[in-house]
């Protein structure tokens, strides 16, 4: 199971943080052409999803270490999950708009929506990789913390050693 599933409040850092991208993206599409509401109805559900979808991020990053992988592989496969993931965040975003558009609310947007998927595409991909760098940067992490915990385990098994032979030198002397 993902390490932010697992816990509650991980989870809620987690969608918050993705909750304030979508509101900054919203402020730039707002830039762009469209109202606030208009922005915030369209991409926050499409944020709340593909939080889910980056999250599968963590699983390549195991699968393809960077220490243990070629290059090529790694970028190969970063590559083509984030071509994919960002292709998937396109045919929701399609869906959505299709969905809005059935409304009398913002049946009118979904022209100017439909002018953003290339934005959109291209966001979805960098998205994707800004979270495989940031679970390869936890990767890294984990991996020096387990360096540390072994360090100090081997620490404990040397004193224990050294503690061991000085017993060894004081027990004949009381026999």
């Amino acid at each position: 199971m993902h390490p932010i599933l697992s816990r509650i409040e991980r989870l809620a850092a987690y969608l918050g943080t993705w909750l304030v991208a979508g509101i900054v993206l919203a402020a730039v599409f707002t830039r762009l052409g469209l109202g606030w509401v208009e922005s915030l109805a369209f991409l926050l559900p499409l944020f709340f999803v593909y939080s889910f979808v980056c999250l599968s991020s963590w699983y390549i990053t195991r699968a393809t270490p960077i220490g243990t992988s070629s290059r090529f592989r790694v970028i190969a496969t970063s590559g083509f999950a984030a071509l994919v993931s960002g292709a998937a965040w396109l045919a929701l975003a399609r869906l959505w708009i299709g969905v809005l558009g059935a409304t009398s609310f913002f049946g009118a947007s979904a022209a100017r929506y439909d002018q953003l998927m290339p934005v959109l595409f291209a966001l979805g991909i960098l998205l994707f990789l800004l979270a495989l760098a940031v679970h390869y940067a936890l990767l890294a992490l984990e991996e020096a913390r387990e360096a540390e915990r072994h360090r100090l385990e081997l620490e404990v098994l040397t004193r224990e050693a050294e503690l061991r032979a000085l017993r060894a030198q004081l027990d004949p002397h009381f026999l």
